[in-house]
């Protein structure tokens, strides 16, 4: 890993950080739920601030959310008890029309530095949880970290998958 802090002004060299890829396993330990909102029609995307604040008021916690012109999907901290609330507040505040919930989950975040820059990173930790028939549920790439959510069945075999792939790294 390199990087270089330049200076705009003319004639300062600047300052060259130099250290290796840094791979390192955060473990989410507690359960949480994949739900995905297939968006109304009508519905903007700053109706999505009441959904959170719904979120967060059932005692519900954001771990991370992901969005397209059709749907959303959140990972919540949690189980199943706050659902139908959410699901009540979707259809009445106009935002969705159904909803899917994938239940007993679990988050595995993989952080490092530079991750944007590698070219396969994915494929490495995804691979062997492929290869043992371990499903992904969402992966999500942010601030050089990727979040993996895995059933609560497989969470230990996907954990101890992965620091194999960092103690390779």
């Amino acid at each position: 890993l390199i990087i270089r802090v330049s200076s705009l002004n003319e004639g300062l060299k600047g300052t060259i950080i130099e250290g290796p890829l840094n791979f390192k396993i955060e473990v989410y330990d507690e359960p949480c739920i994949m739900l995905t909102l297939i968006k109304s029609r009508d519905s903007k995307y700053e109706d999505i601030s009441g959904l959170i604040s719904k979120v967060e008021a059932l005692g519900g916690k954001i771990l991370s959310l992901t969005l397209n012109e059709r749907a959303i999907i959140l990972y919540i901290s949690g189980d199943m008890s706050i659902v139908n609330e959410i699901h009540s507040y979707i259809i009445l505040s106009g935002l969705g029309k159904a909803i899917s919930v994938f239940d007993k989950l679990k988050m595995i975040t993989i952080k490092g530095n530079l991750f944007e820059k590698i070219p396969g990173l994915i494929q490495r930790f995804t691979e062997p949880l492929a290869k043992e028939g371990i499903n992904i549920y969402g992966l999500n790439t942010i601030s050089s970290s990727i979040k993996i959510f895995v059933s609560s069945e497989d969470f230990d075999r996907s954990v101890k998958l992965i620091k194999d792939v960092i103690a390779k790294a």
